[in-house]
């Protein structure tokens, strides 16, 4: 950020890392803070004569379902300097069309946020669109959990990117509720890359965690992008609680065999709000106030038929097997247009190397 964010409006920060002592989090640059994702913490704090106050400040978010605020002050921040893995045009910023997920995924907290599942009106995501057009902004990421959770918005927006806007960008979707009108309508958009939430090809983990899909569905997904021209990019969780080893060597197959562009590989966090932090306090497996949410690497292992150190032995193993291999760096060098994406593309491709001499070099928990 560019020295201490100061404006005429309140600067609100929110998320899991505010859960329990949001007044240590609260500093000057900061109005007010949503604490925690969800479930037993939705408290918020404010600044109020020179102490810090729990409750709402007047105004709130909008009534209803809605969430329609100005657009924020993208131009505060350094966005030539940011760097995402499925990005090739700078300089790049994020926007949201919905806060939140509909869904109920046990170990999401965006499955369990304070506000709930709300969505903002198309004409307010394009009054934001304008303001991010007229700083320079090349490419977007839409941080939507689920870009398409309102379809008919989803359908809009897109009419509007295609006619008024040259951005590219990328968003999440799940692989269920995509629909092919939708993903033509997308690429049409300006759509490049969607990432999907995969998690593991384990169906009795899925429905676990009240995630009741299919490999199948998994493939129908990526082929979907495939006949529409966009690029795939996957999420998977490996060490799930109820996950064995050998169905996370299944899942690693899945990543590397399915085609997809690209992946990252993460252990479970036990975010505040979360179906999933309950479960393992409960069965102490952590502590009450265990503030560790690390996703690239575990210090504990919450399955209860796979130990810490052959879940660190999975993430190897994934970020070995998917991003290693000859033909994917082939194919990724073949994505570069110019000298200034091959050269991104190094530079990303460093830190993943970086990244795995570090985690040889680290003793196993």
């Amino acid at each position: 950020m560019r020295g201490p964010l100061r404006g005429p409006g309140p600067l609100v920060p929110a998320g899991p890392s505010l859960a329990g002592r949001p007044d240590r989090r609260l500093h000057d640059a900061r109005d007010q803070c949503l604490a925690g994702g969800g479930g037993e913490v939705r408290p918020a704090f404010r600044r109020f004569n020179g102490g810090i106050v729990e409750g709402w400040a007047a105004g709130g978010v909008g009534g209803g379902r809605t969430l329609s605020y100005p657009p924020p002050r993208h131009d505060l921040f350094p966005l030539r300097s940011y760097r995402l893995p499925f990005v090739r045009d700078y300089p790049v910023t994020s926007i949201l069309t919905n806060y939140a997920c509909p869904f109920g995924c046990t170990y999401c907290i965006q499955a369990n946020a304070v506000l709930g599942h709300r969505h903002r009106p198309v004409e307010n995501v394009i009054e934001e669109l304008r303001v991010i057009r007229d700083l320079g902004v090349r490419e977007l990421y839409f941080r939507d959990p689920l870009f398409e959770s309102r379809p008919a918005d989803a359908l809009r927006l897109c009419r509007a990117l295609a006619a008024d806007f040259d951005f590219s960008w990328a968003c999440n979707c799940r692989a269920d509720t995509l629909t092919d009108e939708l993903a033509a309508a997308m690429k049409e958009a300006g759509c490049r890359c969607i990432a999907f939430g995969f998690e593991t090809v384990d169906t009795e983990t899925l429905r676990r965690h009240e995630k009741p899909l299919t490999v199948e569905q998994f493939r129908g997904a990526i082929a979907l992008c495939r006949r529409h021209g966009i690029e795939v990019a996957g999420y998977f969780i490996l060490g799930l609680p109820g996950e064995h080893f050998e169905t996370g060597l299944k899942t690693i197959d899945f990543a590397v065999q399915s085609g997809i562009d690209y992946a990252s590989f993460a252990v479970p966090s036990p975010d505040h709000g979360t179906r999933l932090r309950r479960e393992v306090v409960a069965d102490r497996k952590i502590e009450a106030g265990f503030r560790i949410f690390d996703r690239s690497r575990s210090g504990v292992s919450f399955s209860e038929w796979l130990g810490t150190e052959d879940l660190n032995r999975l993430l190897r193993i994934a970020v070995t097997r998917f991003y290693f291999r000859p033909s994917y760096v082939l194919k990724a060098l073949g994505r570069a247009r110019g000298l200034r994406q091959g050269f991104e593309l190094l530079r990303a491709g460093w830190a993943v190397v970086r990244s795995w001499l570090g985690d040889l070099g680290r003793p196993a928990s």
